[in-house]
Order: C-alpha cells, then structure tokens, then sequence
C-alpha cells in the first residue's frame, strides 16, 4: 500500500509540473530582444560589411562546448574576411547557465579581453558544473517528496473530516 501511495504522489507531481496551465513549470525561452553578444577578435577589424556569423552559446551546454573548437578554427583560417558575434543564451535546463552568462557580461564590462578566455574557461570546466547540479537535483527531490508527504496529510485530513473517520484509524489502514 505504501508503494502505491508513493507511486500516485509523484505521479501527481508529475502531472502538476508537466500540465500546460502550470506557471512554474519549464517553457520554451525566447531569444531576448535586445543582442548583447560578444565580437571575437579585437573590436577594431568588426567589419559587418563582411560575412557576419552570431552563434548562441550556453556556457554550460556540451553541445556549445563541441561546437566552439571547429567554430574558432573556422574563424582563425579565414581572418578578417569572417567577424563572429557570440551571444550567451543560458538554457533553462543547465541550472548554472544564467549565473555564468551574467559573469560573462560582467567581465566583459570590467576587460572585455578577458570574456573569451572565461568562456573557454567554463567549457573546460563544465564537469564541475554538472556536479554541482547532482547534488542540488538530490536536495530538491527530498523538498518536493516532503511537499508531497505534507499534501497526502493534508489530503488524509480532509478525507476524515468528510468521512467522520478518525484520522489515526485510517492512516494506520493506508500506511501499513
């Protein structure tokens, strides 16, 4: 009984945070209205009168990783006929995406010689990032299943109150 019990809550979760009328569930983003992307090279030989290519990249995405190292070779062989405007697009389901695109943006202010650098630096160290995600996904499981917990109580009491049993009798019958 208890497995069934378990089974129906996170299926109920499940439900309540895939249904489309959920607001805080996870939606499509949509690129923002206003560029903020970074120029590779130096801003000076920016010509747009050459082959422009804008790539959005989130820092943390394995698939952004592996296509950077072709991208910066394509862009080294052909020089300045080719300028590349990257923009970070922080992904909703990489839980550090925002946080490194805004330290992009604010290094980026302070030395904007030092953005590719950094977003090298997290495409070398995107493991670190992915454990860190682990750890949290394992916390926010445990808040949900004890959310859970609280909603079947609360539930068990509502079904008593209607049914005029007492609670202790038929949470003993459900739980055991």
């Amino acid at each position: 009984m208890r497995r069934i019990l378990c089974v129906l809550l996170i299926s109920l979760l499940i439900n309540l945070t895939t249904h489309p009328s959920a607001k805080w569930g996870v939606g499509a983003q949509s690129i923002s209205a206003r560029f903020d992307g970074f120029v590779f090279g130096k801003t000076t030989e920016f010509n747009p009168n050459n082959i422009l290519i804008e790539a959005f990249f989130d820092p943390v995405c394995p698939d952004s990783r592996d296509a950077w190292p072709p991208l910066k070779e394509a862009l080294l062989h052909y020089g300045s006929r080719v300028s590349l405007t990257v923009h970070p697009f922080p992904l909703p389901y990489h839980d550090n995406a925002f946080v490194t695109s805004r330290a992009l943006h604010i290094v980026n202010g302070l030395n904007s010689s030092a953005t590719y650098p950094l977003w090298e630096s997290f495409f070398k160290n995107q493991v670190n990032f992915f454990l860190c995600i682990l750890s949290f996904n394992i916390m926010e499981f445990n808040l949900l299943l004890r959310f859970g917990l609280f909603l079947c109580y609360c539930f068990f009491f509502w079904f008593c109150h209607l049914s005029r049993t007492p609670f202790h009798r038929l949470l003993c019958i459900c739980w055991f």
